[in-house]
């Protein structure tokens, strides 16, 4: 299953947190099951985002998709940059294809 699939599944079956301070805190609060990150977000988002993962023990997902490809896997019309999966639902995450790392 890849990503944009599995976040389908998400908006459908779980639950989930988008917007970078609620993500944020999701994951420090550990909350959070994974976090996501676009790709294309900015580098200052992406280093906080690495920082909250490690020091919480949450995976963190840097996704090869857009913003705005997120948005639409999520059934939104506007762009997500980053979001914390609460509650995977029925999606599998464990064997992504469209990510470029897991940490």
């Amino acid at each position: 299953m890849d990503l944009k699939q599995s976040l389908e599944v998400v908006s459908r079956t779980g639950r989930y947190v988008v917007g970078f301070r609620k993500s944020i805190q999701a994951c420090l609060t550990k909350r959070a099951a994974m976090l996501i990150v676009s790709g294309k977000a900015e580098e200052s988002l992406k280093m906080a985002a690495r920082s909250a993962s490690d020091v919480s023990g949450v995976p963190l997902l840097i996704a090869d998709l857009s913003p705005s490809e997120i948005g639409v896997a999520l059934r939104k019309n506007f762009s997500v940059a980053t979001l914390a999966i609460i509650d995977p639902g029925s999606a599998d995450f464990g064997q992504m294809e469209g990510g470029e790392s897991i940490e």
